[in-house]
């Protein structure tokens, strides 16, 4: 497994996210999602549009594990 080499995430592109979970809020609407960044970049304030239901959102946060970022790129 060491020798496997990473592969370029081209920055450049439009934002893609392979959204793995979802997690729905008991007390709001709002709802969260985990998954991968796959290519472009991504910042709180962002509209998003996610695919294939077409319905905008707007990105209020951006979590790693015990840590707040406030960009993420591919």
């Amino acid at each position: 497994i060491n020798q496997l080499k990473a592969y370029d995430r081209p920055i450049d592109k439009s934002f893609r996210f392979c959204i793995s979970d979802v997690f729905k809020s008991a007390q709001s609407a709002n709802i969260s999602i985990a998954g991968k960044v796959e290519t472009g970049s991504v910042r709180i304030g962002d509209k998003v549009c996610i695919v294939p239901s077409n319905e905008i959102g707007q990105v209020k946060s951006i979590t790693l594990p015990n840590d707040e970022i406030g960009l993420t790129i591919g």
